[in-house]
């Protein structure tokens, strides 16, 4: 039996892969490829790879590239969409959606709650719809709540996250009860999207991971005294909790003499005013080989206070053999056989704390990452999670 032609709806195309939303995005279509099913991407060009072939890095895709670039902020601004869903839902994009619901296909996938845009095309086309599958990243009516209340910057600005904090509510809401199932990242973003209306299926699909996996290591004296922050740091929210931890985080591991290395793409202005009040903190961009850069690392930190979700740089630390100190709230999405044998605290302060007390305690650093490592190992393949999004995508059909 031939497999189910899956029409796969994305802001733009994920590349280049180094962003945590980018990575399931890209390996979660190409896995379901994998497993059986034909998937037509869909998305406007990257706006940071605009000319990348993505073929050279998804090659079991096919793909549709929406011509043109996403509206500015202002013209978001204006429509009634999360601004994400204005900026992204193009009339271009439009255009094409329609064209390519002429053709027949088994499943529609609605990739993060951008797409609310294409809801009311879909409700109007004629004859039987396929069912629609959304694949949420986050529970966002959460994360932009929580970043409205916790922005303390200009007025106006405060005032324009708390419009999209209601837009995206609305928009994960309609989402909830129209698509006829819901794919999370965690249990806790499963729960919540039953509490706002989701009526279908909702099935947890936690990341794969396809890196570097580390045989073996051992944390020594000459390990530098350094941790590390792995991220991407061009949206908002990410913007807004890396500077929140650093604000408290950086005098502390000064005085401890410990190196807080800033891992990941950030935009100039912004790396710029937080490089002139930081002492311990550097800021490196991208590294060229990132598994080589953590083993000269005693820990990799989880700083996100706002947004929840499951961080897929947890990932990349515990399989680079890296000991993980987090905050309680963003390690809440990983899997418990993993966080038990990380480093926890509630605040930013107590989490400098565990990281002073813990920097040169090498039976102690090697114990975490040696339990996390083995603990990870059996879990988060990607095959497996195409494997569950093919039959659930069956199940529906």
């Amino acid at each position: 039996m031939s497999g189910p032609r899956v029409l796969w709806l994305a802001r733009a195309l994920p590349l280049p892969l180094d962003a945590g939303d980018r990575m399931y995005t890209g390996f979660l279509a190409q896995a379901l490829a994998e497993s059986g099913a034909h998937v037509c991407f869909v998305g406007l060009p990257s706006p940071d790879a605009p000319d990348a072939n993505p073929q050279d890095y998804l090659s079991s895709l096919e793909f549709r590239i929406v011509p043109g670039k996403p509206a500015s902020q202002y013209r978001a601004l204006a429509s009634s969409l999360p601004l994400v869903a204005g900026r992204f839902g193009t009339g271009e994009y439009k255009r094409v959606l329609i064209s390519l619901l002429e053709e027949q296909w088994d499943a529609i996938v609605l990739d993060q709650y951008a797409l609310i845009w294409a809801l009311p095309i879909l409700r109007t086309r004629a004859g039987k719809r396929p069912p629609v599958i959304h694949v949420a990243h986050d529970f966002e009516t959460q994360v932009t709540r929580d970043l409205a209340a916790a922005y303390r910057g200009n007025r106006l600005r405060k005032a324009v996250l708390a419009l999209n904090a209601r837009r995206t509510a609305r928009a994960e809401r309609a989402l909830a009860e129209a698509c006829e199932a819901v794919v999370t990242l965690t249990a806790e973003d499963a729960d919540a999207f039953r509490s706002i209306g989701a009526g279908g299926d909702l099935a947890v699909i936690p990341p794969g991971y396809n890196g570097t996996r580390v045989g073996a290591r051992g944390i020594d004296r000459d390990t530098p005294r350094r941790v590390a922050i792995v991220g991407s740091y061009q949206w908002i929210v990410k913007q807004h909790n890396l500077r929140a931890f650093l604000d408290v985080a950086d005098a502390l591991l000064d005085r401890a003499g410990i190196e807080l290395a800033i891992v990941g793409g950030a935009p100039d202005d912004f790396r710029r005013k937080l490089e002139a009040s930081c002492k311990a903190s550097r800021f490196l961009g991208y590294v060229d080989d990132l598994p080589a850069f953590l083993q000269a690392c005693r820990m990799g930190l989880v700083i996100e206070a706002v947004g929840g979700g499951f961080k897929l740089k947890v990932l990349d630390y515990v399989m680079t053999r890296t000991p993980v100190a987090g905050l309680e709230s963003a390690l809440a999405g990983q899997a418990s056989e993993v966080v038990r044998h990380c480093l926890k605290a509630p605040n930013s302060a107590a989490l400098c704390d565990e990281i002073i007390a813990a920097i040169d305690d090498f039976d102690r650093l090697n114990a975490m990452q040696e339990a996390a490592f083995e603990a990870a190992s059996r879990q988060y393949d990607w095959a497996e999670n195409g494997k569950r999004l093919l039959s659930l995508i069956r199940s529906l059909s």
